[in-house]
């Protein structure tokens, strides 16, 4: 439509943009170590700056397979036990273990802290269930102290597991309560003595009382020979996180609740640290993606690469603008667990990809006004 007192229209045509694209690879490596010695929290500057961007995307993720599951980050490499002269807190070595070999640790370490060799610890593979003995004495594994991991762990806004309803420390993972618990004396001919091995019907006797001392008075009795046993309540579970939160400076786009109960020191687009209440409740814009970890094994001692899967929906790694970031030139990540615990990558590399869109001036037109294109 065009005005009678004039020739140039009244509607003028749009000026087109069209949308256009730029991945983004990102390694561990690439960090500045100095600044950033650990790979759970690092900034990078861009190979260029980027200008209105309409969209972030996290387009796929590789992971070490051997990701370490005891660590001080963790905090649950420690375990507190008492015998009838002394309490000792045993530290077992960062790493992963399959229940056998965590069951040689613990045994060893124990013995080699309260100096003897009377403790005895298995693993029943039928049972999935951690077995402590004494060949001679009572003793005590104190799961209701909080061990203090303040002065190991100085990471900013790390989390103290020990307000966890779960992954609490070392006694959730073996299969423990927050209570103590003490052996009892059983005979030694009980069938409370064996464990099922490899899922055959053979039995293995894994304790035997020590030697008794000879009478003193030669006519008295022996008194019958006993160990004392302590097994974990619950099942145990040594394996890793299933998930892992990718957090993202100022574009967080997804929500969290919080464990009830538990103070929380997660971060809301890592400005500050934050506490929740006593009831439900949780933190807007909290993480900007969620990386499964399924796949990873306790005895998975490579280095190889697990490629987690991060799916299309848009609630998953992805961040749209409805009013488009006019300049985008540093990033800053953050991974860490549900209940705020930093990863601990043991120094593993790791590497991942993003997907920017931007508007871009489409330059075959020469107007004025904007029309988006998506190409």
């Amino acid at each position: 439509m065009f005005s009678v007192n004039t020739n140039h229209p009244i509607i003028t045509p749009t000026n087109d943009y069209v949308l256009g694209r730029k991945n983004i690879s990102i390694h561990s490596e690439d960090r500045d170590i100095t600044k950033w010695p650990e790979a759970n929290e690092f900034s990078i500057i861009l190979p260029q700056a980027l200008q209105s961007v309409q969209s972030i995307k996290l387009v796929d993720f590789s992971l070490p397979t051997s990701i370490p599951i005891f660590t001080l980050l963790n905090q649950n490499t420690r375990l507190t036990i008492e015998d009838l002269t002394t309490e000792e807190t045993i530290t077992i070595s960062e790493g992963s273990y399959s229940a056998e070999h965590l069951a040689n640790e613990l045994q060893f370490k124990i013995n080699k802290s309260i100096n003897g060799d009377k403790f005895r610890v298995v693993y029943d593979m039928v049972e999935n269930k951690f077995k402590f003995g004494n060949t001679s004495n009572t003793f005590k594994l104190h799961f209701d102290k909080d061990v203090n991991f303040d002065k190991d762990v100085n990471t900013q806004c790390q989390s103290n597991v020990w307000d966890n309803k779960n992954r609490w420390g070392l006694g959730w993972n073996l299969g423990f309560n927050k209570e103590t618990s003490e052996a009892r004396p059983i005979a030694s001919e009980s069938a409370e003595t064996y464990i099922g091995y490899k899922q055959t019907e053979t039995l293995v006797n894994w304790i035997t009382p020590a030697p008794p001392a000879p009478p003193a008075v030669p006519a008295v009795p022996a008194v019958p020979a006993q160990v004392w046993v302590l097994s974990s309540p619950n099942c145990s579970n040594i394996n890793g996180e299933s998930t892992i939160y990718m957090e993202l400076d100022r574009h967080n786009a997804s929500d969290e609740l919080y464990i009830n109960n538990r103070e929380s020191k997660t971060t809301a687009n890592n400005t500050k640290c934050l506490s929740d209440s006593s009831s439900f409740g949780g933190v807007v814009n909290s993480y900007f993606a969620k990386i499964p970890t399924f796949g990873f094994r306790p005895d998975a001692f490579s280095n190889n690469l697990y490629q987690s899967i991060i799916d299309n929906s848009p609630s998953n790694g992805i961040q749209y603008y409805y009013k488009v970031e006019d300049r985008i030139e540093k990033l800053k990540f953050r991974f860490r667990y549900h209940d705020g615990t930093l990863v601990n990558f043991g120094n593993h590399p790791f590497n991942f990809s993003l997907l920017f869109t931007f508007l871009k001036h489409d330059e075959s037109t020469n107007y004025n006004s904007i029309r988006v294109i998506n190409i």
